[in-house]
């Protein structure tokens, strides 16, 4: 993937418009008609799980994508939901774009209370306060995200390039 700033400005505008795109699917048709739920897998010791687009939401940028040189194969577009407990999983893509947005109840889910994201390092956590915030994660940005509330999860659509699975780098120290 192209990494200089120019490309991933580039980058950055194209994963937010597929992100637009899919949340105004969210909100006008419902999370059932717009995830794939055949695809849902846990992860993080069942403490997250991920739920696919449905690939037909998501072909129409194909050409696009093709002028940042990102296959639409090669990308992730999900809905992650994390549960309370667990352990951080500070993580972050050596390669790889992402936008994650934070969901509420515009979208059909509990809004975020008692949840936080970590971004950039270790001392630099933020609560969730709202949903709609959406978070850019250039490649190497250190970041993760954990719900507080033991009856809630938290609920984020991920437009991510490269994929997920190819791209994962967890940290098990962090930086100051």
């Amino acid at each position: 993937m192209k990494t200089n700033p120019k490309d991933l400005a580039l980058i950055s505008e194209q994963l937010n418009e597929i992100s637009t795109s899919i949340l105004c699917a969210i909100r006008t048709k419902g999370l059932q008609n717009v995830f794939d739920y055949k695809t849902e897998h846990c992860y993080r010791s069942n403490y997250a799980k991920r739920v696919a687009v449905r690939k037909e939401l998501i072909e129409p940028w194909r050409n696009s994508l093709l002028y940042v040189d990102i296959n639409v194969d090669d990308l992730s577009v999900e809905l992650l939901s994390f549960h309370s407990g667990g352990e951080l999983s500070v993580h972050y893509h050596s390669d790889a774009y992402a936008v994650i947005t934070f969901l509420g109840e515009w979208e059909g889910v509990p809004e975020p209370d008692g949840a936080f994201y970590v971004f950039g390092s270790k001392n630099d956590i933020h609560p969730v306060v709202f949903s709609k915030i959406t978070l850019q994660v250039t490649p190497g940005t250190l970041h993760d995200f954990h719900c507080l509330d033991p009856h809630k999860d938290l609920y984020c659509l991920s437009v991510q390039s490269k994929r997920i699975d190819q791209d994962y780098h967890r940290v098990n120290t962090l930086p100051e």
